[in-house]
């Protein structure tokens, strides 16, 4: 660590599509903070995809030999009802069924994938970085659940952790209470903010202040048509069939534009100026409910209880939000 950077940032994801937006543009700003490491988890897709996806990312940005990728938890904590089916939102392979775009999915990348678990390396890495460590979620949280069961002291060694996950209003976009992170792993969800939110500060974006500051379809198609750079070219293939479902998806949020849920939560983190009015309120995650298994439970008026703290934004500057990305795109 003789270069010193803004932040050092641990990424765990589910790598789909819009995991790779915030890849792309957490790599993209390699010149003032520092990707310690990405971390696998299933979700999305199934996590040797995750696994490829993020390789290839890598690749796109040239930094193979820069950032190493650990392999995780493929499935949740406790399996009690099949985990949902995403392949019709990001493709089956998770990243657009573009497995030929380049830089293209080969068996060669998987060379670059560390032996490590990833569960080990979030525990050592955050000892390697004690005290600076920026991590951000934004896939199921089985990995960092699973972590903190082995080293109930590694919330205290981090400096933040990015969570993208939940509802506060309790609109699910997988089940009508659940937002997907969540309801796929809800006991990790349990545990990750129950040992982590006691220790250091956990920033959650839900899933429906992303709804409420989409960004139009004109302005991805002219950011997406207009440059014809590789990152350009990758970035609009892999979001294409994401394009495609929310074209047919009747629903009024999609007819506002294209959220990428996990690139707000990037954007956050790189730029603290993209959240607006912070506010923090205590959080649990319901277990037993046969409609409401996995979803958030926000305490809206702080009550004195054992809930979580949690700090939520009320919006987003998107312009601040679309400068992020269209460093990322250029």
């Amino acid at each position: 660590m003789n270069e010193e950077f803004e932040k050092y940032i641990l990424h765990d994801c589910d790598t789909g599509a819009d995991d790779a937006i915030a890849v792309m543009m957490l790599l993209s700003h390699s010149h003032r903070v520092k990707a310690v490491a990405l971390t696998c988890v299933g979700g999305n897709t199934k996590l040797n995809d995750v696994v490829m996806n993020n390789l290839r990312l890598l690749k796109l940005y040239n930094m193979l030999d820069k950032v190493p990728v650990y392999k995780g938890c493929g499935g949740p904590i406790l399996p009690v009802i099949p985990v949902a089916q995403v392949c019709h939102i990001h493709g089956s392979d998770g990243m657009g069924d573009v497995p030929s775009m380049e830089p293209a999915a080969s068996d060669d990348l998987l060379q670059n994938l560390q032996e490590e678990h990833a569960v080990n390396a979030i525990i050592r890495i955050s000892k390697e970085y004690n005290g600076k460590l920026s991590i951000i979620a934004t896939g199921p949280l089985t990995n960092l659940a699973m972590a903190v069961r082995l080293d109930p002291e590694l919330p205290s060694r981090l400096k933040e952790i990015f969570i993208m996950g939940g509802t506060r209003l309790g609109k699910g976009n997988t089940t009508p209470a659940a937002e997907f992170n969540f309801h796929f792993d809800p006991e990790g969800a349990h545990m990750t903010l129950s040992s982590y939110a006691k220790k250091c500060a956990v920033h959650l974006i839900d899933y429906e202040v992303t709804l409420d500051y989409a960004v139009s379809w004109p302005w991805f198609h002219h950011w997406l048509s207009d440059n014809k750079n590789k990152k350009t070219k990758f970035a609009k293939a892999i979001l294409e069939t994401l394009r495609a479902y929310c074209e047919v998806k009747e629903t009024k949020e999609w007819e506002r534009g294209m959220s990428l849920c996990d690139a707000y939560a990037m954007a956050i983190l790189l730029n603290s100026a993209v959240g607006l009015e912070p506010k923090q309120l205590g959080v649990a995650v319901e277990l037993s409910g046969f409609f409401s298994r996995g979803s958030l439970v926000v305490d809206h008026f702080n009550r004195k209880n054992n809930f979580s703290p949690v700090t939520f934004y009320e919006g987003i500057d998107l312009d601040l939000y679309k400068k992020l990305l269209i460093d990322t795109f250029l």
